[in-house]
């Protein structure tokens, strides 16, 4: 994937031992925001695409990702705005992000009123 090939070897990496720095003996669950993905196309080597890169590359980290969530992904990455970006580029990075991710059921907000 053309992620990692944006800048050098090492720089800004987030440890191997990711599960044992930040959550010892659990993974991580995230949903990665469109905005996220936006800046990471955008900004090359900036630290929106190493946190892509660190996500897409630590298994201690548990990618969800709902059909909504795709779908968002998708139409905003479809903008006329966003036509400097390659859609290999911009492609590669949606496949990889999906083909890493876990799908999901979005469960509907709650309508309870909640009293303090």
């Amino acid at each position: 994937m053309g992620v990692e090939a944006a800048r050098p070897r090492g720089e800004g990496r987030i440890p191997r031992n990711l599960s044992q720095t930040y959550a010892p003996g659990r993974r991580v669950i995230l949903v990665v925001d469109t905005n996220v993905l936006v800046s990471a196309l955008l900004n090359p080597g900036r630290t929106p695409e190493q946190c892509l890169d660190a996500v897409l590359a630590h298994s201690a980290l548990r990618v969800v990702v709902s059909e909504t969530v795709e779908a968002e992904y998708r139409e905003v990455l479809a903008r006329p705005k966003f036509r400097a970006v390659s859609p290999e580029r911009r492609d590669g990075l949606l496949d990889a992000l999906i083909g890493r991710a876990q799908r999901v059921t979005a469960v509907p907000a709650s309508t309870v009123a909640l009293t303090d």
